[in-house]
């Protein structure tokens, strides 16, 4: 079975030469884009899910808690979420990550817009760097390039 907003996306995605990994599952079909931020030295994997019959995606991350104080964290997290612009952050019981995630809707009739795409992507960036500012979660580093 086809589905729409995933052939979209992977349209968007070959035509900007972004490289990605999908998974499929029963309640729809996961894509995993990994950024690399060289100006920041750090590294992001963007989850995008679509899930089957829907015409909307759900674009985020997920990365785990290290902070130790789960009130502090709780209450920081609140102060975050009502100043968030899109999306939304929350923390699975019985787990220490945390998740953002926004809902993108997808029209039948009409392309992807990469633009739009991207404005979307630097949200995700931005929540993740004030996480970072927080000490919620801890920066990914990505590996330096040494020359041999």
């Amino acid at each position: 079975m086809s589905n729409m907003v995933i052939d979209k996306l992977n349209n968007m995605f070959l035509q900007q030469k972004l490289g990605f990994y999908r998974k499929d599952s029963e309640e729809g079909i996961i894509l995993k884009i990994p950024y690399e931020i060289v100006n920041k030295k750090t590294k992001l994997e963007i989850d995008i899910l679509s899930l089957n019959n829907e015409d909307t995606y759900i674009i985020g991350f997920t990365q785990s808690i290290i902070k130790e104080d789960s009130d502090d964290v709780n209450r920081e997290l609140l102060d975050m979420n009502a100043s968030l612009l899109r999306g939304r952050l929350s923390v699975k019981k019985s787990t220490q990550e945390v998740n953002y995630s926004m809902t993108v809707s997808v029209s039948e009739n009409e392309e992807l817009d990469y633009k739009e795409y991207r404005q979307n992507l630097h949200y995700c960036f931005y929540v993740y760097f004030q996480l970072c500012d927080y000490g919620i979660i801890e920066k990914k580093r990505s590996v330096e390039h040494v020359e041999v």
